[in-house]
């Protein structure tokens, strides 16, 4: 299960601190990526998806 956090509307430029990250994450892949997920089969680990 995946579990999807924040929308665009939520943006306010206020930088994220967060490190538990999946491997090479975030990486904001072909400048599109402002979300983040929670993936339950990578231990809570998050990640950067458009």
């Amino acid at each position: 299960q995946t579990l999807y956090v924040g929308r665009p509307s939520q943006q306010t430029g206020t930088q994220l601190n967060v490190f538990d990250w999946s491997a090479e994450e975030p990486n904001n892949y072909e400048r599109q990526e402002n979300c983040l997920e929670l993936i339950a089969d990578r231990a809570g680990r998050l990640n950067d998806v458009p």
